[in-house]
């Protein structure tokens, strides 16, 4: 009888080069010199996992497909590099072989994690640092004048709602306290100057006349040169 090799066949069963089946097959009746086919096995059908992190979800898909394979369960995650949709991670892992409609899970980004945005206004300025840092943003700590809130309070922030991403900023106006100025010295002076130079530094004045016929000079003040008082205290003078 004539041989000849007419095909070739994945087998789990049968090693690779053996004969799988034959044309006719075993124990038919056929004339000298006829032809007889073989099927040779190819071994086990086997295809290597492809790579498809960082593919989007359709094109992993098509990949999959493209071997003989299916999705697996698939899950999502926020990542902060791995942008939203595509594959973060995958099992098995690329060039591993499986069979033919093996499964292959996969994780997809759900793209960077919003973070709540923690309130602080009133905050102790280390706490509101800490309650910030400790969200995964990043703290701006500015400072400012205030006659309402504490010194070492905070005063405002923005934002003061929302979310942002790991790592964006949130600004904070902490408190100085109220603004004090030390009182100029202004006795003996004229007293249109003494009220010119203690307005022109952010005092009030109150005047108080002791001898409208004298020579309008500042006799004395309250309070006394030198002291630290708020921006907008109010000094009094008697003009004599």
């Amino acid at each position: 009888l004539e041989v000849a090799v007419t095909g070739e066949e994945y087998s789990e069963t049968i090693p690779a080069e053996a004969v799988v089946a034959s044309d006719p097959s075993a124990g038919s009746r056929i004339a000298p010199g006829e032809t007889v086919g073989l099927v040779v096995s190819v071994g086990p059908e086997r295809y290597d996992v492809p790579q498809i992190t960082g593919l989007s979800r359709d094109d992993a898909d098509a990949a999959l497909a493209d071997l003989t394979l299916v999705p697996g369960e698939v899950g999502e995650q926020f990542d902060e590099q791995v942008p939203q949709g595509q594959i973060i991670s995958q099992d098995p892992a690329p060039g591993t072989e499986v069979r033919r409609g093996a499964e292959v899970s996969f994780v997809v980004s759900k793209g960077r994690q919003p973070i709540e945005v923690p309130n602080v206004i009133g905050a102790e300025r280390g706490q509101a640092i800490e309650a910030i840092e400790q969200a995964g943003l990043a703290a701006q700590v500015g400072e400012a004048f205030s006659t309402e809130v504490d010194r070492g309070l905070v005063i405002s922030q923005d934002p003061s709602d929302g979310t942002l991403f790991r790592g964006d900023a949130v600004s904070i106006v902490v408190s100085l306290g109220p603004e004090t100025i030390e009182v100029p010295d202004v006795e003996g002076k004229d007293a249109d100057d003494a009220r010119a130079e203690l307005e022109g530094a952010g005092l009030t004045v109150r005047s108080v006349v002791l001898l409208p016929a004298g020579p309008n000079a500042v006799l004395r003040q309250a309070p006394a040169e030198g002291l630290e008082v708020q921006v907008g205290s109010e000094v009094t003078i008697y003009v004599f």
